[in-house]
């Protein structure tokens, strides 16, 4: 049996964080979500993803900072992180009932 691969979505829109949750878990994989730089930090030292959804375009500390901060400490300098600029989809995310749809 394959171990879950631990996934860390940090982005401040709800809508992309619940819509990557929901995906990622309808592929197996165990998503930890958070809606902020310092509460990514947290969930991170609790214990280290095995990768990083970032939304680098966050209010206050923003994906940048925080992706200079992982490199900057040796527990999580290898950790692979995939930033993302304009949301995942690129569109405005709206939720209908338990479908998410981009329009």
């Amino acid at each position: 049996m394959i171990p879950e691969q631990l996934i860390l979505v940090v982005d401040d829109d709800e809508c992309y964080r619940e819509s990557l949750k929901e995906v990622l878990e309808a592929g197996g994989y165990a998503p930890r979500i958070a809606h902020s730089a310092p509460a990514a930090l947290e969930l991170a030292s609790r214990q280290t993803p095995d990768l990083v959804l970032l939304d680098v375009a966050m209010p206050g500390i923003d994906g940048i900072q925080l992706l200079r901060y992982f490199r900057s400490r040796h527990v999580f300098r290898q950790m692979p992180v995939i930033p993302s600029r304009r949301g995942w989809v690129g569109k405005p995310c709206k939720r209908r009932g338990n479908s998410v749809s981009s329009t």
